[in-house]
C-alpha cells in the first residue's frame, strides 16, 4: 500500500472521518490528496480523467501551491521544535497507550 493510500485507510478510523461535525463547523472542510474519498468534509484533488479538465487542473494546481506552503511551514516548525519530528515511543498495545 502506498503512503497516501495507507493514510487514507488510517483516516477512515479517525474522529474526523467518523464524526466530522464534531471537528468541522459550518462549511469547513479539509483538502486531501487523491487517495482520499470525497465527502461533505473532505475534498481530494482530482484523479484521471477528471484531472484532465482545465478547470479541475487549475483547482489542483492552486491546491498544490497551498500544500507546498503548508509543508514549508511544518518543516520550519520541525526545524525549530525537534519534538515535532514524531512520537519517539512505540505503542503496541492498549496498556502501552494508557
Amino acid at each position: 500500500m502506498t503512503g497516501s493510500a495507507h493514510d487514507a485507510t488510517a483516516f477512515q478510523h479517525t474522529t474526523a472521518a467518523k464524526h466530522p461535525d464534531f471537528l468541522f463547523d459550518g462549511e469547513e472542510f479539509a483538502w486531501a490528496d487523491s487517495a482520499y474519498a470525497v465527502s461533505t468534509r473532505t475534498i481530494p484533488v482530482h484523479k484521471r480523467p477528471a484531472s484532465l479538465d482545465p478547470a479541475n487542473a487549475l483547482f489542483d494546481r492552486v491546491l498544490a501551491q497551498l500544500c507546498v506552503r503548508s509543508e514549508h511551514c511544518m518543516g520550519a516548525l520541525k526545524g525549530r521544535f525537534q519534538c515535532l519530528h514524531g512520537l519517539r515511543v512505540n505503542i503496541n498495545s492498549n496498556s502501552e497507550h494508557a
